[in-house]
């Protein structure tokens, strides 16, 4: 069963909560007025307060995040159960459940170097044994709970991949990245179209939404309104009306998001 609530608050609210967020300080000074707008509408479509939202949840690098604590936290509400937790100086795996269903996910310090996570002075030398930890516990949601994660980065994860243009209707050039944070090398597949090759302002193809609507059925989540909140978090858009909103370029990132889901709980149920 989907977490995703559908509240619709009004702007003038939310401009409200916008500007009351940069007078007092709460969130970052790179964050705009709009942006924590969306921050608000995000976190009560999760169920939060706004306070709680605008200390848990940022935009990195121009994508919305939402931090390891707040998504186990929400998690825990859908039944997620924290099993096992085992730490050394250089790894940290963990167990979570969900009904029937356990995973377990191990995070290395060798893992952060290859992700170039690992920097003088920074904060995997300063807390390795804090930054294993919950490395380890999102891998394990992004697996055992994709309705709840959405494709939502970490704010560590999203610093270390390169960074989405605001404002800007143009694809990013650099490589593409898929929905958990993971660059996509020249030699994975693109999915249905690939964001290089196609413009921004195409409108989605009718291939594309079979594609969509297959991968929701797949995954499970078969509410429309479950459905259109799922692609408007991952694309940082307030709402969406219809799947036919988004362009080709969108659609494009949200069959590899999918793909991605479907691939995690696939190798959960091995």
């Amino acid at each position: 069963m989907s977490n995703i609530h559908t509240v619709l608050t009004p702007v003038a609210e939310l401009a409200a909560w916008g500007d009351l967020a940069k007078k007092s300080g709460i969130v970052p000074p790179s964050t705009s007025r709009e942006q924590a707008m969306a921050i608000v509408q995000t976190g009560r479509e999760l169920g939060l307060q706004p306070f709680q939202s605008l200390r848990s949840m940022s935009f990195i690098s121009g994508r919305l995040t939402m931090s390891v604590q707040l998504q186990l936290a929400l998690a825990k509400r859908q039944g997620v159960r924290l099993e096992s937790l085992n730490e050394t100086s250089d790894s940290c795996s963990v167990t979570l459940g969900r009904g029937d269903e356990r995973i377990t996910c191990t995070y290395t310090v060798d893992d952060a170097r290859k992700a170039g996570l690992v920097k003088s002075g920074g904060a995997w030398e300063r807390y390795g044994r804090q930054m294993l930890r919950w490395r380890a516990i999102g891998d394990a949601l992004r697996l055992i709970a994709p309705d709840l994660v959405m494709g939502l980065l970490d704010p560590v994860e999203a610093e270390s991949i390169d960074p989405v243009a605001i404002g800007s209707d143009e694809v990013h050039e650099g490589t593409p990245i898929n929905a958990t944070g993971t660059p996509r090398g020249d030699d994975s597949p693109e999915g249905a179209d690939s964001p290089a090759r196609i413009s921004p302002a195409e409108p989605v193809s009718d291939a594309q939404l079979k594609k969509i609507h297959a991968s929701f059925n797949e995954l499970g989540i078969t509410d429309k309104e479950s459905r259109r909140n799922w692609i408007s978090t991952l694309l940082g858009k307030s709402s969406i009306s219809s799947s036919r909103d988004i362009s080709k370029a969108e659609a494009s990132a949200v069959i590899d998001a999918l793909g991605e889901a479907i691939a995690s709980q696939q190798k959960g149920a091995a």
